[in-house]
């Protein structure tokens, strides 16, 4: 079947209204097509509204066509998660320390930020960066970044400098 309740278990129902699945011009121009479960209130009070299309319909689920339904607004996904930044080497030179690192992110990345300073990109949207710090009396390293839509890496990643 194109729509059936499902292959794993088949609990009850737990729910005032069931998900319906709406096909829609199904049947042609403005002609829509609602595929219910047997298990769902919608079909348990009305039906006699609902029959079996096989192969639309399987064993737990029955159609009925329905009209004057709008298509659905398609969803605009958010960049709601922030990027993950690691540093991966540190090389003391001359006094300072050079500091190199990687950071990912499903979006843009604004900056990548090594103890407060900002790191230069050494590839696209920062995949790569570097930076040279002054490394006198530096114990330890904290590094993460911000993305363009303003989420800012909670996990820093930190590294402890031993003497």
């Amino acid at each position: 079947a194109i729509v059936n309740l499902g292959g794993g278990p088949r609990p009850q129902p737990q729910f005032e209204k069931g998900v319906p699945v709406i096909l829609h011009d199904w049947y042609g121009p403005g002609r829509h097509a609602q595929v219910v479960s047997i298990k769902s209130p919608e079909y348990k009070a009305h039906p006699e509204a609902y029959r079996s299309e096989p192969p639309l319909t399987g064993d737990e689920s029955r159609v009925t066509e329905v009209a004057n339904i709008d298509f659905p607004q398609p969803l605009t996904p958010i960049d709601d998660l922030p990027p993950a930044t690691v540093i991966t080497h540190m090389t003391p030179r001359e006094g300072k320390l050079w500091v190199q690192g990687t950071c990912s992110d499903n979006g843009s990345v604004k900056h990548v930020l090594v103890n407060g300073q900002t790191a230069q990109a050494t590839s696209d949207n920062l995949a790569t960066w570097e930076i040279t710090l002054d490394g006198s009396g530096l114990t330890a390293l904290t590094a993460h970044a911000e993305d363009a839509a303003g989420n800012v890496e909670q996990l820093v990643h930190t590294r402890t400098l031993t003497p």
